[in-house]
């Protein structure tokens, strides 16, 4: 007999085959409780109405094993002299019943599986129980009860199998139920393979994917998660995302992209038959990656059992761990995030190893696992403290974990953020042994939040059939409505204001025994949605009225009973435009539950350095989670470097969609003829470039394939001559932006296809076939017409256009011979792409046309995106913006920077030291370095002349760049982040050619040589700049600024002799240069021979001549008034900005 000897009758359960529901006389059983609203309870000789209705667990014991029952529906009535068990419930929920003479065995009904068993006591058939029916007293063991909450509520025998499979965990001892594992678990039917499928056979060969969701918002957006898993493994990879649609297809993607090795390549995706993952996308993605889909059949949800499995295994450590540490439901994210973190590092019944080890190879370390929920202590970086007094250490609360050393942490101001510098108070609060007596006693109790049953449906052992009075779903379906966290109480409208946040401490009387809901609860459901399957209740606040105590009993908890909130999530009005990474203000408008602390907490956050902080801020409900952002719209589009790599690409029907245009394209320009290999001859080699072409707002309108000669193989004098590609000047296309804004012209713009086709090749040259597209021969093709890469292509394209624009009447200028010009009318020509520039929209037609019947042209219409640069009109004020926003959004992208903090300068004020002499940079440190520098050398060479000298000082250190220069890089980036809007404005006037130039003396402290600068406008925005530090040494500020006025000038003359032939004369008036030395102005004006300046006799000779000539002027100007003063130094915000508005940037 397995009731005790100490428990009466009103302890036990008695299986009645006469009663029509449940009925429990015992609050403490109730995992959730509402209240009843219907008839009253008919018994033979009374009638009574039950305080309550909701879900019961009874502990079991089936065969000497503890077994938990959950009852759906059971009726609450303190007065009954039994709990009783309804025998047409359990028929009804798929339950078959054997009576017999010692007692009776309840089955499951689909294989007939015993669940539980009832035998004969008094006359009657009660469950059989474990030996006491309350919870002992508190004896579990302290280790083995923190290991279970560190890692998010794992199964004592698992926490056993995992001692042998991973480093760090000391425990000695069983562990007894918790409390939240109750709360947050309910028993699933496992589906039985009809079938066994043939298992993969490495890491990637099967993945099985699904979609858990809806559930409540969460902080970051989602309301959905994706599960990707990996069959050999068990790697679980857990992506919340906002919404299904879209966002699946783009996590997988993101997933395959950076899993995928060449020794394991995925083949086989197991997955649902709903639309978001048998979609056209879906099978466009599988399809060009060359993985067959396995999908179940209609409404088999459970032939999908490995991610249906994943999703159980990741619910029942939310919900729990969300209990345990109070967290609002809001969290989900992160700690599902976080379970799927801890399950990859929990033993896996599939192999004798971790997922971890079998992914990764080695035995996780969990010495620095901690309890989610604990409070803790974080250590603020160095430069943060600001005051010897204060504080070295702030608040936080774990809630996971980044890689294998950072955790990350709620900060009080709101921040989540990552880090290794965190210490934590882990605190276990013991069971509670009360009885219903001290229960009733403390029915006056405020009212505190308590946990609901994960699941959603009735379960009779393991039998599982939904439930209609469950408003949640214990392993969620796509598109049925669940949360994920228990059921949060506290006073009404109380709740919604505040996110409630218990840092968990010492306490001596938590209760782990499955709680019961409480006076003016309000139940938590997320609103309805175009995905919420099925009628949901309404929030209720006509609770049944709480029966038990609160846990805990400390001050911080009690301000919460009460509807207070802890200091440190106390409200205050945020700043307005404060660090990206706080909860913005229009934030906390559409999230209510968000408040913060104080904000001169918050003034310095945009200190934080990435290299010491992971920042992440908590977006808007409608702005996409942090991760999907990157994956779906930040991601820069992988361009393949081999075919190799593109036919391996997500993209490849479109790289060989555009890799067969390009053949076509070759072959109608009848581009060369296919030969035997003759003999003696150089053969020359070739492989595909294959790039993504974008518009103006970065958006992709092209993947391009290009069959490129590899040009390197070609021998001077035998294969080519000379050389030259037609590139126009920097300078000169700005000038031409000047003029087109200040007259009012128009600017359209062609693009030629294949340009290189249209030239015949002057040498005997022969090629391989194209790569994946031969005729299955031996044969090579001979050039009739130039292909890309050939070293004399760019200079036969050129030749061929140049004689086609002279038939039209244009003629290239001197100044860039790159710019074609006739009677007011302007050709640019960057190797293929023109920019035609007049007065005439129909005269331009006529151009574009005459172009059209000559070469193979794409008309794109007014210029909008030139070089990377996008262009903005205001044609009624005459306003031309020149911005190149989508190019520097790539590039930080590309280095990782989209989320940094942005800054005001792109330099600090502070010299950059020099490395010592023993320093050599790591070759990945100084690669990286080299390609942002090389990134920002274009974006200042573009538009952005703020940026000049910045880049000019990181430019100095290319060879082995040492941690300051790329702190430097970063900084460089940060301030791009916060400026990439500006543009380059080229406004309605026309004026003189005018210069300024300046110089640092001796302002490199390595070298000692002088950094000097110069900048041309025609009225408005500047056309030309430079930032340079000079070659020799000056000998005093004189010489540095002479030296600076040599450079200026030579740079005046040329644009002089540009714009005279743009046909904008400067007329017989000297161009002006603006310098704020008298000495150097003195030198030049009056060059004669003196013993300080001999060493620069020809420069001091030049620049007399020039002036005589009247081609310049150099002029006198205080340095206040010297806008190329910043492009000799780091300025102070204020010079900086007033330097920035005069370059014309706004």
């Amino acid at each position: 007999m397995m009731v005790t000897k100490s428990a009466s009758i009103n302890d036990a359960w008695i299986v009645d085959s006469g009663c029509a529901q449940h009925v429990c006389n015992n609050a403490t059983r109730f995992v959730k409780m509402d209240k009843y609203d219907g008839p009253p309870l008919r018994s033979v000789d009374t009638s009574t109405v039950p305080s309550g209705i909701g879900i019961a667990n009874v502990l079991c014991n089936v065969r000497g094993r503890k077994k938990w029952l959950v009852l759906n529906d059971v009726l609450f009535v303190p007065t009954a002299h039994a709990n009783l068990i309804s025998v047409l419930q359990l028929l009804n929920r798929g339950a078959k019943i054997d009576f017999s003479s010692k007692g009776a065995i309840i089955r499951n009904k689909s294989d007939g599986r015993n669940l539980f068993t009832a035998s004969e006591y008094h006359g009657v058939y009660a469950l059989d129980l474990r030996a006491k029916l309350v919870f002992p007293a508190y004896h579990i063991s302290p280790q083995s009860a923190l290991w279970h909450h560190r890692l998010a509520h794992l199964g004592g025998a698992n926490i056993q199998r995992l001692k042998k499979q991973a480093h760090g965990i000391k425990d000695d001892a069983p562990r007894e139920p918790c409390n939240p594992c109750l709360q947050g678990r309910m028993i699933e039917v496992p589906h039985r393979r009809s079938e066994v499928c043939k298992g993969a056979k490495y890491a990637m060969e099967i993945l099985h994917i699904d979609v858990a969701g809806p559930f409540e918002e969460g902080l970051d957006g989602s309301r959905y998660w994706l599960t990707v898993v990996d069959d050999f493994t068990g790697w679980v990879e857990i992506v919340p995302i906002p919404r299904r649609q879209g966002h699946v297809v783009e996590s997988l993607r993101y997933f395959l992209d950076h899993n995928e090795r060449p020794e394991r390549k995925c083949r086989r995706i197991r997955l649902d038959r709903i639309p978001e993952q048998v979609g056209e996308d879906m099978k466009f993605t599988l399809f060009s990656r060359a993985i067959r889909a396995e999908v179940t059949g209609v409404d088999q949800h459970q032939q999908n059992g490995v991610a249906e499995r994943a999703h159980k295994t990741i619910y029942d450590r939310v919900g729990p761990t969300l209990a345990h540490a109070k967290l609002p439901p809001k969290f989900w994210p992160e700690i599902a995030r976080t379970a799927a973190y801890l399950s990859n590092r929990s033993p896996s019944s599939k192999r004798n190893m971790t997922p971890y080890q079998a992914w990764y190879g080695d035995k996780p370390d969990l010495s620095r696992l901690r309890v989610i929920g604990s409070k803790g202590e974080y250590l603020i970086p160095p430069k943060q403290r600001k005051k010897l007094a204060e504080p070295r250490t702030r608040s936080c609360l774990l809630l996971g974990y980044e890689g294998n050393t950072n955790y990350r942490i709620l900060l009080e101001d709101g921040r989540i953020i990552g880090t290794p510098n965190a210490e934590f108070n882990e605190v276990l609060k013991p069971p509670s042994t009360q009885t219903r007596e001290d229960v009733g006693a403390k029915q006056q109790s405020f009212p505190v939040a308590t946990a609901a049953a994960a699941g959603g449906s009735e379960t009779v052992g393991q039998i599982n059939h939904p439930s209609a009075s469950m408003r949640h779903a214990s392993v969620p379906a796509s598109g049925r409505q669940i949360s994920l966290a228990p059921q949060e109480q506290t006073q009404p409208g109380s709740w919604d204001d505040i996110v409630q946040v218990h840092l968990p401490q010492s306490s001596s009387n938590d209760n782990s025994q499955p709680a019961v809901a409480g006076r003016g609860a309000i139940t938590f459901s997320p609103p309805r949605s175009e995905d919420t399957f099925g009628p949901l209740s309404p929030a209720s606040q006509d609770s049944v009225p709480r029966i038990d105590s609160p846990p805990g009993s400390d001050q911080q908890q009690g301000d919460a009973q009460q509807g207070r909130i802890p200091d440190w999530l106390d409200n205050s009005e945020l700043q307005e435009g404060g660090a990206k990474h706080i909860v913005q203000k229009d934030s906390l408008e559409r999230h209510p539950e968000l408040k913060l602390r104080d904000t001169r907490n918050l003034e310095n956050t945009s200190g934080y350095d990435q290299e010491e902080l992971a920042l992440m801020n908590i977006p808007d409900k409608n702005v996409i989670p942090t991760f999907l952002t990157v994956a779906a719209e930040d991601i820069e589009p992988f361009e393949p470097k081999s075919l190799r790599q593109a036919k391996n690409d997500t993209r490849w029907l479109e790289w060989e969609k555009g890799m067969i245009e390009e053949i076509q394209s070759l072959q109608q320009n009848k581009t060369w003829e296919l030969v035997k290999p003759p003999k003696g001859r150089r053969i020359l080699s070739g492989k595909w470039i294959f790039k993504v072409k974008r518009g103006s707002s970065g958006e992709i309108i092209r993947y391009k394939c290009r069959w490129v000669v590899r040009g390197f193989t070609q021998e001077e004098g035998v294969d080519y001559d000379q050389t030259f590609a037609s590139v126009v000047k920097p300078m000169s296309y700005k000038a031409l932006f000047a003029i087109a804004a200040a007259l009012d012209l128009e600017i359209e713009q062609m693009d030629v296809k294949t340009a290189f086709l249209y030239g015949e090749v002057d040498h005997e040259i022969y090629v391989e076939q194209p790569h994946h597209i031969t005729d299955g021969t031996s044969r090579v093709c001979k050039l009739r017409k130039a292909l890309y890469g050939l070293k004399q292509a760019p200079r036969i394209w050129y030749q061929t256009l140049t004689n086609f624009l002279r038939n039209l009447g244009f003629e290239p200028i001197n100044a860039d011979l790159s710019i074609f010009v006739r009677s007011g009318m302007y050709i640019a020509v960057y190797v293929d792409d023109l920019l035609i520039i007049g007065p005439s929209i129909a005269e331009i037609k006529r151009i574009k046309r005459s172009l059209r019947n000559r070469f193979h042209m794409t008309d794109l219409g007014p210029c909008s995106f030139y070089l990377g640069m996008t262009i903005r009109r205001d044609r009624q004020n005459r306003i031309l913006y020149l911005s190149q926003e989508a190019y520097v959004r790539k590039v930080l992208q590309q280095f990782k920077m989209l989320d940094c903090a942005p800054v005001s300068t792109p330099i600090d004020t502070s010299p950059l030291p020099d490395n010592s002499p023993e320093y050599i940079c790591p070759s990945n440190i100084k690669n990286e370095y080299q390609r942002v520098i090389g990134s920002l050398m274009y974006v200042m060479l573009g538009t952005r002349g703020d940026i000049a000298y910045a880049v000019s000082a990181a430019s100095r250190h290319l060879t082995n760049p040492g941690p300051r220069h790329v702190k430097l890089a970063r900084r460089i980036l940060r301030y791009l982040k916060g400026t990439k809007s500006l543009s380059l404005a080229y406004k309605g006037q026309l004026q003189m050619l005018r210069g300024f130039t300046d110089a640092d003396w001796a302002g490199c402290r390595q070298t000692r040589r002088s950094t000097a600068g110069y900048l041309f406008n025609i009225g408005s925005g500047a056309i030309s700049w430079q930032s340079k530090r000079q070659n020799i040494v000056a000998l005093s500020t004189c010489e540095a600024e002479f030296m600076g006025q040599t450079q200026a000038t030579k740079e005046a003359i040329w644009l002089r002799r540009l714009l005279h032939e743009l046909n904008v004369g400067q007329g017989q008036r000297a161009t002006i240069i603006c310098g704020d030395n008298q000495g150097a102005i003195a030198l030049a004006a009056n060059p004669q021979y003196h013993s300080r300046t001999k060493h620069m006799e020809i420069q001091r000779k030049w620049q007399g001549e020039v002036q005589d000539a009247g081609t310049v002027e150099l002029k006198y100007i205080p340095t206040s008034e010297q806008i190329a003063d910043g492009f000799t130094k780091s300025l102070a915000r204020d010079r900086f900005e007033w330097f920035r508005k005069g370059l014309g940037i706004e």
